[in-house]
């Protein structure tokens, strides 16, 4: 007779029910970077600490691919790509998605605004817009907008209060006074961007010999001045990169010489993204002949004579090319 008396501890452990996922940005541009981020959620919404596991993977690693363990994510060219976070636990697979989208990057800002300032000054003296883009002047006192020389822009007459506009579709340096007070004491500038330049890399562009290499990338360059920036976007490569060129003049049926190279330091990735900068020094003379102007340079890239070529130890001729155009 008696009684017994024990006791037993019991954890009730959360079960996983969902992944919520996350990017710093869901509009990428060619070239842009962010990140996803995956939460272990239980039936009530509550996150799931203490697990580890979770792996990305993208729908479409042509647009934008993903590190499987971190979630960094590329963009590499136009498109939409779905990135999906998984984790295993228990035997139960429970996955979380992101849709991304992948843009070309605009060629400058849009719209700028000017202020004709009762102190006799344009501020700020000095704007730049894309081509297409919209300045607008806002008068505090009378003044005038009228352009010197240069490209073509209709002036603005006299005028006391109020915001004119004028769009600017030619690209250029548009230098302007008021003729009211005078070059020496009232002058601005709008600077008009050119259009980016792109090329959209795969194998099948290939000359002579297409290929079907599952490689791909971009390129864009955007000029300022004397100078131009390029970003190159690349992904699968069968090797890391040995050759990163334009090839001008060619249009998209022949191979040409190499007159820019892009390729500054050696690659060691089969997947990433180049960036730097190159002027009219960096041309090479083809044929004997001296080397061509950045200004004849861009006629190539714009009319589609000119395009960007990626080689690897596998396709030493070239793995993937695109022709430029605006």
């Amino acid at each position: 007779s008696g009684t017994a008396t024990s006791t037993l501890d019991v954890t009730v452990a959360q079960a996983v029910a969902s992944v919520a996922t996350a990017a710093g940005s869901t509009s990428l541009v060619i070239g842009a970077t962010t990140s996803i981020t995956a939460t272990p959620r239980d039936a009530r919404g509550s996150a799931v600490t203490g697990l580890s596991g979770i792996t990305f993977a993208t729908s479409d690693r042509k647009v934008a691919f993903v590190d499987a363990t971190t979630g960094a994510v590329t963009a590499i060219s136009p498109g939409t790509a779905t990135i999906t976070a998984t984790l295993v636990q228990g035997g139960t697979t429970t996955t979380g998605t992101t849709a991304l989208a992948v843009s070309l990057p605009a060629s400058g800002a849009t719209t700028a605004a000017v202020t004709a300032t009762g102190s006799l000054t344009f501020a700020p003296s000095s704007v730049t817009v894309g081509a297409g883009g919209v300045v607008s002047w806002t008068f505090q006192a009378t003044h005038t907008v009228t352009f010197q020389g240069g490209v073509a822009q209709t002036d603005i007459p006299a005028t006391s209060s109020g915001i004119v506009a004028r769009t600017f579709a030619a690209p250029g340096t548009y230098n302007y006074i008021c003729t009211i007070h005078g070059a020496s004491v009232m002058s601005g500038t709008v600077i008009v961007s050119p259009p980016n330049v792109i090329a959209l890399l795969n194998g099948a562009n290939e000359r002579p010999t297409a290929n079907t290499s599952p490689a791909n990338g971009a390129a864009v360059f955007t000029r300022n001045g004397g100078t131009v920036t390029y970003t190159v976007t690349f992904q699968n490569i069968a090797s890391a990169p040995t050759g990163l060129h334009i090839h001008a003049p060619g249009n998209s049926s022949q191979a040409a010489s190499v007159i820019v190279d892009l390729l500054k330091t050696p690659q060691t990735n089969t997947s990433g993204v180049l960036t730097g900068t190159f002027t009219a020094a960096d041309i090479k003379p083809l044929g004997g002949a001296p080397a061509i102007t950045l200004d004849s340079l861009y006629v190539l890239l714009n009319n589609g004579n000119a395009y960007v070529n990626i080689h690897s130890t596998t396709f030493p001729g070239g793995e993937v090319r695109g022709q430029t155009s605006p």
